[in-house]
């Protein structure tokens, strides 16, 4: 899966918002909790234990690495039924920078549950 898409039940936030996203279809291990899943993908993000945090997506992704990344992957994005770098280029100046904040708040909010205990 490449490009942008909307989460769901996205706990972590307790908000529905875009990311960048490019994994397939993980499995959540044994007693894991879905935080976040997409209409392609359920298991978008998970906790496992009070410590664990999975992620399929790039929290972490900014509008400059993401152009890193688009220059690195150009082959890979070209055989993308439906994507084109051009494309991701336009999504990323309309979404990179709300998806900058909300991928530090929510990594924030999860360190704090960790600390917490």
């Amino acid at each position: 899966m490449v490009g942008y898409h909307v989460f769901r039940n996205l706990r972590l936030l307790a908000a529905t918002l875009r990311d960048i996203a490019r994994h397939g279809r993980p499995r959540l291990p044994a007693g894991a909790e879905r935080l976040a899943s997409t209409a392609l993908y359920a298991n978008q993000a998970f906790a496992w234990g009070r410590r664990a945090l999975g992620l399929q997506f790039h929290v972490e992704v900014t509008a400059r690495r993401l152009d890193h990344w688009l220059v690195g992957h150009a082959a890979e994005i070209a055989a993308t039924p439906g994507v084109t770098v051009a494309g991701l280029r336009a999504d990323t100046a309309r979404w990179g920078p709300p998806l900058a904040e909300a991928g530090r708040r929510a990594l924030a909010r999860w360190l704090d549950r960790v600390e917490a205990g």
